[in-house]
């Protein structure tokens, strides 16, 4: 059997699939969004860690003495943690959704230019990027003077289980520092401004970085020496669970944002710099992924805030009711900035068009909708790059809000594949570390007996949606100009 552990932005998961490719048992905890200041997202790592402890002894617990071979660890991405020699936090994890540094992803445009980076990267500038948060760290911090290293979330879970400093190319990319092409760090980069380079050495994601120390071992209660494979960022590790590895087999994962990846065999880039490219987890391919404005992450907050917190059933049936394109409503998911296919940190989230008549179950169809539309969009961009998809793999369970997939699936005119896995991340991430061990043949086999399902689109809602997402799109271009001028 083979663990794999996903450090995710809303929680640390742990699962166990053994040699049929059946998931064994499968652990989830919590972890904490510390937002101190408008834009500011923090996560403390030692959080992290103690969580991850508790997961892994409860998966134990469950296994009663079956053996694990190997273990391997995916995460959320773009993350910062600045550890000294000794390998300690100097402080919160700056997470990918932290846009501090707008000011200083706004420099980089001016001085670089968004083309040359884009050129060499596969990333479009943005403040959720290491490059301009480390510039911002440098100017308003005197951490850089203490680092060792800079790790991202997996790296620091990697180091924690073996004592290793490492990283891997899928996590390298994520930087705006990394050339996709030569793969290497971009030195004049670092050098042009004085920014040192304290990333830890680059593995493939699928070797085996170390083995579980003594200690952890312990802690956990599980077998000494276990093989550590070094992993990945999750969108690849999500791509694996899929099966999607060929260009045009789409998948889309809501997640903290709804992610739109597929595998492609060369870094392909691409004219407007709106489609990111990196690497994948599997040797000698690259992915090119967008992801767009919203997903479960703000979804969960409105659920909140409108007191139906766990209520899946009553939101389904509910929601169904409320007519198409909600009379009129539109809601700008953009709470935490505008990422594809607008790509501008400034933006807000934005009610548009309420009226009394506007009940809660507007309001969710209305972020359902807008989630969509942005979906759609960014889908066009890529058809516009000569990337059309031949399948869209949902690696949401089918039965989980039936109502929003139907709303996808006709907005984008195109039928929606499900795996029903209950969690797609921590499953790739065992897969990878069943293709560190050696049984790389299991991988193939997987994808040769996916269990499938499909959603298709809706003609009467197509219709409907294909008036409302021009209206939706002039919405959104008049308060990104108004935005745009009250922040910069």
């Amino acid at each position: 059997m083979w663990l794999g552990l996903y450090l995710s932005t809303d929680e640390i998961v742990g699962q166990v699939v053994d040699e049929n490719l059946k998931p064994v048992s499968l652990k989830r905890r919590p972890i904490i969004t510390n937002t101190p200041k408008s834009g500011y997202a923090e996560q403390d790592p030692e959080e992290w860690w103690n969580t991850l402890i508790v997961v892994v002894r409860e998966i134990v617990h469950e296994l009663k003495g079956k053996k694990i071979k190997a273990i391997s660890v995916t995460s959320q991405r773009e993350g910062l943690v600045f550890v000294d020699k000794n390998g300690e936090p100097l402080g919160k994890c700056i997470i990918w959704m932290d846009t501090r540094a707008l000011k200083e992803s706004e420099y980089l445009k001016r001085r670089i230019g968004k083309n040359t980076i884009y050129n060499l990267t596969g990333l479009p500038i943005d403040a959720t990027f290491s490059f301009p948060r480390l510039l911002w760290v440098k100017e308003h911090t005197q951490i850089l003077t203490k680092t060792k290293y800079y790790l991202q979330p997996k790296d620091y879970i990697i180091y924690k289980l073996t004592g290793k400093f490492s990283t891997d190319p899928s996590l390298a990319c994520r930087t705006l520092l990394y050339d996709i092409k030569r793969l290497e760090w971009i030195d004049e980069f670092f050098k042009d401004f004085h920014i040192p380079n304290l990333f830890p050495p680059i593995i493939k994601s699928t070797d085996i970085v170390g083995f579980l120390k003594d200690e952890v071992a312990e802690k956990l209660g599980i077998e000494k020496g276990l093989p550590i494979v070094e992993g990945g960022g999750d969108r690849p590790v999500q791509m694996l669970a899929a099966g999607a590895k060929n260009t045009g087999e789409f998948i889309e994962h809501m997640s903290s944002v709804v992610n739109l990846s597929t595998a492609l065999d060369s870094p392909k880039l691409f004219e407007d710099s709106k489609i990111g490219v990196g690497l994948h987890v599997m040797e000698r391919k690259w992915l090119a992924e967008a992801s767009v404005s919203a997903g479960c992450l703000i979804f969960n907050w409105l659920k909140t805030f409108l007191g139906i917190e766990k209520e899946d059933n009553l939101i389904d049936y509910n929601v169904s009711q409320v007519p198409p394109a909600c009379e009129g409503l539109i809601f700008i998911p953009h709470l935490q900035g505008a990422r594809a296919p607008w790509w501008t940190a400034y933006s807000k989230g934005t009610l548009y068009n309420m009226t009394l008549k506007h009940t809660k179950w507007y309001l969710l169809r209305a972020f359902m909708e807008s989630v969509s539309y942005e979906i759609k969009l960014t889908l066009d961009m890529f058809k516009e790059n000569k990337i059309l998809p031949t399948e869209i793999v949902c690696l949401e369970k089918m039965d989980k809000l039936k109502i929003w997939h139907i709303i996808k699936s006709s907005c984008i005119n195109f039928p929606y594949t499900f795996i029903n896995l209950e969690e797609p991340t921590s499953f790739g991430a065992a897969l990878l570390a069943m293709y560190g061990y050696g049984q790389k043949d299991l991988i193939d086999e997987w994808i040769k007996n996916r269990n499938l399902s499909m959603i298709e689109p809706k003609k009467e809602l197509t219709k409907v949606y294909e008036k409302s997402l021009t209206k939706y799109v002039k919405t959104v271009k008049i308060a990104l100009n108004y935005y745009r001028k009250e922040t910069l």
